[in-house]
């Protein structure tokens, strides 16, 4: 049996799939934590969890996919809302900017 090669590019795209889930995992925990710490209980923070997962997995309406920067222009625009005020800070990136320092 032939072992197949797999290509740069097959890679990549691998590599983004791994990442965009990862973050997209962490982004809904870190958001399902928010509610949790508001107050809200199981019955709450899983119908948040539904919902939001009925958003990741939409299908494209009018054949038009669902566009994070349009969500975030809706956000901003009917609730003040600006997510880009986050200021994400992680271990890893942390201990990242402390290797770049040392090299």
């Amino acid at each position: 049996m032939k072992a197949r090669v797999v290509t740069r590019e097959e890679m990549k795209v691998e590599a983004f799939i791994e990442c965009r889930e990862d973050y997209t995992w962490q982004a809904a925990a870190a958001m399902l934590y928010a509610f949790h710490l508001a107050g809200y209980r199981k019955k709450r923070i899983k119908r948040v969890f539904n919902m939001l997962k009925a958003v990741y997995e939409m299908p494209p309406i009018l054949g038009k996919e669902l566009c994070g920067n349009d969500v975030m222009d809706f956000l901003k625009e009917k609730y003040d809302v600006d997510v880009k005020e986050i200021n994400v800070k992680t271990e890893a990136e942390r201990k990242l900017r402390e290797k770049a320092k040392h090299k």
